[in-house]
């Protein structure tokens, strides 16, 4: 009994070092800037509009799935990459892989709690109850967006995209696409689908 009574105190003298994670977490998006020239938005991980800014988190989620945020929706149509200009030199990957393009437009619902979704259908389900059968929920990763080695402004925009479809490769991080959704706020987005950071069911 006395090595038990040791036990629960020392139980209990050290459990303020333990960090007590509550609800899952999801992963979110945010829109950078509109380009006014083609009409599209740049949406990304990270707002680097805020030096302060709010980096998502693909790997394990970033934002209690309790929370309230609009879900980014995207139709795709595939429309064909406009000419925007892509800067710097990239990270891991080369700088268009950043840059990718989404093949169409974006939009966002009013805010819901991620947790109601049980799996991707049920979110698609909602983008398309909210505007129209064509649209899905929005991701960063995977068949969204696309790029192809060496493209820039005019280069692999407009026909010369739509010729080279065989070179696409798959994008991440960020991605152009028409629309001019709000920058106030985070968005609910399909997270990698080699990961756990999805509110909901893959």
């Amino acid at each position: 009994m006395a090595f038990l009574r040791i036990l629960c105190l020392l139980v209990i003298s050290n459990i303020h070092h333990v960090k007590v994670v509550t609800g899952k977490l999801g992963v979110t998006a945010v829109k950078d800037y509109h380009t006014a020239e083609f009409g599209i938005d740049y949406i990304g991980c990270r707002d680097w509009t805020n030096p302060k800014g709010m980096d998502c988190n693909p790997y394990q989620g970033d934002t209690n799935c309790d929370t309230e945020l609009p879900m980014l929706c995207i139709r795709v149509d595939h429309s064909p990459r406009p000419p925007y200009i892509i800067y710097g030199n990239g990270a891991a990957m080369p700088a268009a892989n950043y840059y990718g393009w989404s093949g169409g437009h974006v939009s966002t619902t009013l805010p819901v709690k991620a947790a109601r979704f049980r799996n991707r259908t049920e979110a698609s389900r909602f983008c398309a109850e909210a505007l129209g059968q064509e649209w899905e929920v929005a991701g960063i990763w995977g068949a969204q967006p696309h790029w192809i080695p060496g493209m820039n402004g005019t280069k692999y925009a407009g026909i010369e995209w739509t010729a080279n479809k065989d070179k696409l490769l798959g994008g991440g991080w960020s991605f152009y696409t028409y629309g001019n959704v709000r920058n106030d706020t985070r968005f609910w987005i399909q997270g990698p689908l080699d990961q756990s950071s999805t509110c909901w069911e893959q």
